[in-house]
């Protein structure tokens, strides 16, 4: 399973958001992302992922940190 980390990601050209949408896009089938809740939060990364006929669980939530697994259901 592949893995995100879009922690680092940032800058105008460069937000998270806009590369979480450019991954789903791709339809990756199932991965997880790593992200900060001030990046990403929860419910964002549920709405956007639901949009592209994904679902999303939280695998861990330490601090600002958030690790999730995002799926298609079969």
């Amino acid at each position: 399973m592949r893995e995100y980390d879009l922690r680092k990601i940032g800058g105008c050209s460069d937000n998270p958001i806009s590369y979480l949408l450019k991954i789903l896009e791709e339809g990756h089938g199932e991965f997880t992302v790593l992200t900060k809740k001030t990046l990403i939060p929860l419910e964002l990364a549920r709405l956007i992922a639901m949009r592209k006929g994904y679902r999303v669980d939280v695998i861990s939530d330490v601090g600002d940190e958030l690790k999730l697994r995002f799926y298609r259901e079969k």
